[in-house]
C-alpha cells in the first residue's frame, strides 16, 4: 500500500498561462545511418532523449556523440544536424515545444542559463521521460477532443523535470556567430517549398552565384539547391509515412508542379518510389520515423 498527502502550496516555475505547447514529437529508430540535415527552430526549444544506440549531433559546426540515457536541450536559433550510428542505430525521442515562459528568464521560450545547448544525463528520471514521450505519441494519434490539451500538460511535466536537471549557473551567453551562409541556410529553411534558384539567392543576398555556391558547400558540405531538395524530401517522407495523402497533394505541398517530377526526384534521392517507401516504412514492424504534429 502507498499513500502520500500532497501539499497544496507550491511554487510554479512558469509564468501564468505561459506553459509549454507541443509543436512536434519525433521518434527515430531502426534506421542505421539515418540523417537529418542542418536545420534551425526559430522559436522553439528541442528536447532530445536517447533511449538506445548512438548518434552524432553537429551543433553549430561542433560534433557531439550522444548515447543511451542522455538528454540534449537545444534553444531556439541553434543550427544542428543528426546522423545515426550505422552499427548502433539511434532510438531517439525528440519533443519540440514553444510559447512558454519560465520565471527564471526575462525572455520567452528559453530553458538554459548558459550557452545555447546542453547535454546531460537523464539519470533516475530516464523512465519517466521516456514514458511521457510515449504517452504523447499515443495521445496525438488518437485525435480525441482532449488529446492536444493533455499532450501540452505532459509537455509541461517533461519540461519541468528537464529544467530541474539543468545546471543553474548564470553565465554570459555565447553569442552566435553570424555569417551570410547561415542566413542563406535559414532563408532556404523558410522557403524550400517555393522554387529556389542560385540566381534568386544571388539577388536577395547581393552576392555572385559562384561565391554563394562555393561558400555554402564549404560550410555545410552541400550546395544550396541540393539542401533545398533535401528539405523537400524530408517533408515528403513524413507525409508518406504519417498520412494517406495522394502523391499529387504531397508534391504540391513541397513545391513541385506535378507528381511525376516529384516521383522522379524521390527515386533519384532514395532509390525507392514514393509508394514503395510508404509501403515499406508505414507498416508497424518496419517504421523507422514516426512524427506527430500536435
Amino acid at each position: 500500500m502507498f499513500s502520500y498527502n500532497f501539499d497544496q502550496k507550491f511554487e510554479d516555475i512558469f509564468e501564468d498561462n505561459k506553459y509549454p505547447q507541443m509543436v512536434r514529437l519525433c521518434h527515430n529508430y531502426n534506421n542505421p545511418g539515418w540523417t537529418y540535415n542542418y536545420h534551425i527552430h526559430k522559436d522553439a526549444t528541442e528536447i532530445v532523449y536517447i533511449a538506445d544506440g548512438k548518434a552524432e549531433y553537429t551543433i553549430d559546426m561542433t560534433k557531439y556523440t550522444l548515447e543511451k540515457g542522455q538528454l540534449l536541450i537545444l534553444e531556439k536559433g541553434i543550427l544542428h544536424s543528426i546522423a545515426s550510428d550505422k552499427k548502433e542505430p539511434i532510438d531517439a525521442w525528440t519533443c519540440i515545444i514553444n510559447n512558454y515562459k519560465l520565471k527564471a528568464f526575462t525572455d520567452d521560450t528559453r530553458m538554459l542559463f548558459s550557452d545555447m545547448h546542453q547535454i546531460i544525463s537523464a539519470g533516475s528520471n530516464e523512465n519517466f521521460i521516456k514514458s511521457v514521450m510515449e504517452e504523447i505519441s499515443f495521445l496525438c494519434l488518437q485525435k480525441t477532443p482532449s488529446a492536444n490539451f493533455i499532450c501540452n500538460l505532459l509537455a509541461t511535466s517533461l519540461a519541468s523535470v528537464v529544467f530541474e536537471l539543468l545546471p543553474k549557473e548564470k553565465k554570459s551567453d555565447r553569442k552566435l556567430e553570424s555569417s551570410f551562409v547561415r542566413d542563406i541556410l535559414i532563408y532556404i529553411g523558410e522557403h524550400y517549398r517555393e522554387t529556389i534558384t542560385i540566381k534568386q539567392l544571388s539577388e536577395i543576398f547581393h552576392m555572385s552565384p559562384g561565391h554563394i555556391s562555393h561558400s555554402f558547400a564549404k560550410e555545410y558540405g552541400i550546395s544550396p539547391i541540393n539542401y533545398s531538395i533535401d528539405l523537400k524530401m524530408c517533408e515528403a517522407k513524413w507525409l508518406l509515412i504519417n498520412t494517406t495523402e495522394s502523391l499529387t497533394s504531397i508534391s504540391e505541398k513541397i513545391g513541385y508542379d506535378n507528381a511525376t517530377h516529384f516521383t522522379n526526384m524521390f527515386i533519384k534521392r532514395l532509390n525507392y518510389s514514393p509508394l514503395e517507401y510508404r509501403k515499406l516504412f508505414s507498416s508497424q514492424n518496419a517504421i523507422s520515423e514516426s512524427y506527430c504534429n500536435v
